[in-house]
Parts: C-alpha cells; sequence; structure tokens
C-alpha cells in the first residue's frame, strides 16, 4: 500500500504543499534549533490541514 508523506519544515513553501498534496503522513522534524514562533505555527496549521503533525526527534540530542 502506497502512502504520501509530506516533510513540513514550518515554512510557507511547506504548508501550501502538504495543503496542495493532502498527504497521509505529516512529518516534522524536532531539531531543537527552531523558531520559537514555529510552535504556533504549526498548532495553525494542524487545523488547516485537518490532520496531525507527526514530530520527530531524538532524545540522545538536545539539540543541533
Amino acid at each position: 500500500m502506497a502512502r504520501r508523506i509530506s516533510w513540513f519544515s514550518c515554512g510557507a513553501a511547506s504548508a501550501v504543499a502538504t495543503k496542495l498534496t493532502n498527504p497521509d503522513v505529516i512529518a516534522y522534524c524536532e531539531t531543537g534549533s527552531e523558531d520559537i514562533d514555529n510552535a504556533r505555527f504549526m498548532r495553525d496549521c494542524e487545523p488547516w490541514f485537518n490532520a496531525p503533525i507527526t514530530r520527530l526527534s531524538n532524545p540522545e540530542y538536545k539539540d543541533t
């Protein structure tokens, strides 16, 4: 079974690409070095996408 994954980066371009492709999974890589406004933008985008954003991180590393 094929599935579509969107790599969401909290930028306008990836937000629009995610909305247009209607992916099965929306993934975001938590680097620990993001701008503080990224969290707000992500919260704003989830209802717009009508889907949750999966946050990926490695607990072994605090930041980049």
